[in-house]
């Protein structure tokens, strides 16, 4: 019974990771990619599929810059790579739906001239 036990934890132990990467938190704000559902202090915040691709991506890379170009070709692939102003927009959005005051957000920050940083986690 002891060795299966072992066995068991072994197999969590490797698929922590994957967990890890399927739902994200950043202070109250959680998103779980799988559900396709992210909430706010506990609330369910409603975001087109394109708002949450970019948000799925930016929390994936939480406190390292993504440039335009990156967030582009991941959310809608490289037919529209000169469609920067269609990034800014969706970013807009989405600032509007989760942050307190989109004018000075704190989750989605601006990289003048290069692209977003979602803040760390540990900046908070």
């Amino acid at each position: 019974m002891g060795e299966l036990l072992a066995r068991v934890r072994v197999v969590l132990r490797r698929n922590e990771p994957q967990l890890s990467k399927t739902l994200l938190k950043s202070g109250s704000l959680l998103m779980d990619i799988p559900r396709h559902r992210v909430t706010l202090a506990e609330k369910e915040i409603a975001l087109t599929p394109t708002e949450f691709d970019i948000l799925a991506v930016l929390m994936q890379n939480q406190g390292v810059v993504v440039t335009h170009h990156q967030l582009i070709h991941q959310v809608w692939g490289s037919f529209y790579e000169d469609e920067s102003r269609l990034l800014r927009v969706n970013i807009s959005n989405l600032r509007r739906k989760i942050e307190t005051d989109p004018n000075r957000p704190n989750y989605i920050l601006t990289e003048l001239g290069v692209g977003y940083r979602f803040r760390d986690s540990d900046e908070e």
